[in-house]
């Protein structure tokens, strides 16, 4: 064996162009699945990193409206589940809410989520220092405690076990550290970094406050599948719906945690991962028709070897070990691009990729990239080897010896280039022309030269609803006063940032309150009367709200969805709605505005209804500043401002409003670059292929050219001859990488917008530019075949 690799490196030493392109080419193919298998495994693969993560499940409730959807947990429900249900052994519940803490330098907004006692049990993580709360905390006249993420305690706290028992403002009212979590820990689908006791008391009738808030999550008991536990939730939440009024329509949906924190991306990822699988076919055979012209040029060496007395098993060992060290090469030079390309797919990763700070290159990696190196030297260099070492002896001694079954192979490996490459390009362009599509929506509103932060006031300070809406007015009525600042508002949730108040059903003062199940849904949103100013919402209808104070107390605006489902073919503007929000809120109409996208830009209009801040006092408000310059440079002015009026508030996530919306659409957007680089590549290695097979190939017949030529063959003749060749390869490769597309494409449906997966005119840009690729590459050795010297050519042996 050391002989052979001895004799492989010396061999490949005579040859190193042909070395370095190997090299390179198996390195990127190598590098680039390695990468996308470093996602897969951290975020498909692994295990979640809680205790035996199988038997963890999410609790949502469901509304008729939507049986496929996923809403937050009403409070008294999670309490009359807790008591109720055996098939979840333990369950907690989670709300999150961002907290003003101060006292440890500049104020700052932190993530944060109330938490009950139970959810640290669930997950099943103990902490790393001190410990997390206990079920006595965990009520309404229990202490204020905390317990902080690893890294608020290494950043914030020093990263002492001397933080324990450390106590510091948080929304104005003194929090003691009693918990440190570990490294990395966080509950699912959360960026928090502290937790505090959520403190449900189940003497207080939550029914009479209204409103889903929480996430819940549970831990099946053994032997119970989450089908059962479903089952006997779905029991309870019917009782629920017959004796509670906001219970009417909703039901109970389990989901399985690994599902729920990588459902969505699934798909996408193992797209991904077939995509790259392609790119190493492709690169395989690319390496392969170089393994095949090396082998033809070295007929003779083989031939001598076996005259002297070398087996055909000798020789074909000889030849695997060669295309081994080749592979050797390229898999260590692909594991510095894996690194590479691996750093680069979590910086240009959308926030939405679920478990991204877990993605580095570990062993498991190592050991992939391994097998892709002993898989890859398998696929490109068997069939050479053997094609090599089997051709008759005294055919390879003799001068002149030439062969057409090596040309047909190589024929063959380019089609198949072709075919492959031609499904990805068609792959990319569905991306390309469904977010071309998903870009041309009008959001409803205009983004450009807004610049949005969110101020959140601490109950301690800011207990009532009037102080509020005062703070918030003097607020804008200072940042109006900004140089550049061409209007200001506010709103409690941003567009695309949006996580309103959903489920709460709207009736029509004087009409019959809808049957229970048949309610209108409705989303509620609280503005700033300059909202729709600030924000360029059009006004369909009547007018909005006015700057006067008191003038709009009664009123409502709604948007055109709610005109059309509630008052179908009638005039909206003076109608007047009920909405349960604890007390029954009621409104008049005065406007109609334009739909907006709050979501997404590929999510449908939802229903909304908009209150003046008076009227809907949230404790936090997002401001909207539309300007004359760049947003961002109004930052320190606006904080200027927030300081001078309490210089305890920090001004939190400051960023233009045109960032919300390339957010709403990066995970298309990643996706399809990825699919757009993949299919790039493997173009060009089928362009190097189809142009070396058929420059061999010329090669090859330089002599049959030459008589031809002698004979009276034109040189158009001979380019047509020659291109005529390379084309019916590329024809080939093209028919069957079509029926390979229309098949395979498929599944992409689920990441496609407003475009079928078998788009046509995707699939005839692409045929036509693989076709326009191919005749170049094609055409580059034809010309030169016409340039054959025929008394040269006839010399020649």
């Amino acid at each position: 064996m050391h002989h052979d690799i001895r004799l492989a490196l010396r061999s490949l030493g005579r040859t190193p162009g042909f070395t370095l392109v190997v090299a390179l080419t198996l390195a990127l193919a190598i590098g680039a699945n390695s990468a996308i298998f470093t996602v897969i495994d951290a975020v498909l693969l692994r295990p979640l990193p809680y205790e035996a993560p199988d038997r963890l499940v999410m609790i949502w409730e469901r509304n008729v409206d939507d049986p496929e959807g996923h809403e937050q947990v009403h409070p008294a429900n999670y309490l009359d589940w807790k008591a109720r249900v055996r098939g979840v052994a333990e369950m907690g519940v989670l709300q999150d809410v961002d907290m003003t803490v101060t006292g440890l330098g500049e104020p700052m907004q932190v993530p944060a989520q109330g938490v009950t006692a139970s959810t640290f049990r669930v997950l099943g993580v103990a902490p790393a220092l001190g410990r997390t709360f206990t079920d006595e905390e965990d009520t309404p006249a229990g202490p204020a405690v905390l317990v902080v993420s690893h890294d608020f305690w290494r950043e914030q706290l020093g990263g002492t076990p001397s933080a324990l028992g450390r106590t510091f403002s948080v929304n104005g009212m003194p929090f003691t550290v009693i918990g440190v979590m570990p490294p990395g820990f966080r509950p699912p689908q959360t960026r928090a970094e502290m937790w505090w006791p959520l403190s449900l008391d189940p003497a207080v009738d939550y029914r009479e406050r209204g409103g889903r808030f929480l996430r819940g999550i549970g831990r099946l008991a053994a032997g119970v599948s989450v089908e059962q536990a479903e089952a006997e939730l779905q029991v309870v939440a019917r009782e629920l719906e017959s004796t509670h009024r906001d219970n009417a329509g909703w039901s109970v949906a389990l989901v399985p945690l690994a599902e729920q924190v990588v459902g969505g991306t699934r798909r996408t990822l193992l797209v991904l991962g077939g995509v790259v699988g392609f790119v190493l076919l492709i690169a395989c055979a690319n390496v392969a028709n170089l393994q095949l012209a090396r082998a033809a040029a070295r007929q003779r060496e083989l031939a001598v070897r076996a005259a002297l007395g070398a087996s055909r098993q000798r020789l074909l060992r000889g030849q695997l070990t060669e295309s081994l060290v080749l592979a050797a090469i390229g898999g260590i030079c692909g594991l510095v691009i894996a690194v590479w390309a691996t750093e680069a797919l979590v910086r240009a990763a959308p926030d939405s990729l679920p478990r991204a700070a877990e993605i580095s290159v570990s062993v498991r990696t190592l050991l992939f990239a391994t097998g892709l190196v002993a898989l890859s030297a398998i696929l490109f260099g068997l069939v050479p080897g053997i094609r090599a070492t089997r051709t008759n002896l005294q055919g390879m001694l003799k001068d002149g010896a030439r062969g057409s079954s090596a040309t047909r192979g190589r024929g063959a490996l380019v089609a198949t280039q072709i075919a492959l490459s031609l499904v990805l390009l068609v792959g990319a362009g569905l991306m390309l022309r469904s977010f071309v599509r998903l870009a041309r929506i009008d959001p409803g509103f205009d983004v450009n030269r807004v610049l949005t932060a969110t101020v959140s006031l601490p109950y301690s300070r800011y207990p009532d609803d009037p102080v509020r809406v005062a703070f918030f007015r003097q607020l804008l009525e200072r940042v109006r006063t900004i140089p550049g600042v061409t209007e200001a508002s506010a709103t409690s949730w941003i567009p695309f940032d949006f996580s309103g108040t959903i489920g709460h059903s709207v009736a029509v003062a004087g009409r019959p309150i809808p049957a229970p199940g048949e309610e209108i849904g409705s989303e509620i949103q609280a503005v700033d009367p300059a909202y729709f100013r600030a924000m360029g919402i059009e006004v369909l209808r009547g007018e909005t709200f006015t700057d006067a104070g008191g003038a709009d107390a009664g009123k409502i605006v709604v948007n055109e969805e709610l005109a059309r489902s509630v008052f179908p073919g009638e005039d909206p503007i003076g109608q007047r709605l009920l909405m349960e929000w604890g007390d029954t809120l009621e409104g008049e109409i005065v406007g109609v505005v334009r739909n907006v996208h709050q979501r997404a830009l590929d999510s449908a209009s939802s229903r909304m209804v908009y209150w003046t801040h008076a009227q809907f006092a949230r404790p936090t408000m997002s401001l909207i500043i539309r300007t004359s310059g760049a947003p961002l440079q109004l930052v320190p002015a606006v904080a200027a401002e927030l300081h001078a009026l309490d210089p305890e508030l920090p001004l939190a996530e400051p960023q233009p409003l045109d960032e919300y919306l390339g957010d709403s659409v990066a995970a298309r957007r990643f996706t399809m670059l990825l699919l757009g680089a993949f299919a790039a590549v493997a173009l060009l290695l089928a362009a190097v292929g189809i142009a070396g097979v058929v420059a061999n190939g010329v090669a090859q017949r330089t002599r049959e050219i030459g008589v031809r030529m002698a004979l009276g063959a034109r040189a158009q003749d001979v380019l047509r001859m020659v291109m005529g060749q390379g084309m019916a390869m590329a024809g080939a490769g093209i028919l069957a990488g079509l029926a390979g597309a229309f098949a395979l494409t498929r599944v992409m449906r689920s990441l496609l917008y407003g475009t079928s997966p078998t788009d046509p005119v995707t699939f005839a840009l692409v045929t036509a530019m693989l076709a326009l690729v191919a005749l170049t590459a094609t055409f580059v050795p034809a010309l030169r075949a016409t340039r054959v010297d025929p008394n040269v050519a006839l010399r020649e042996d």
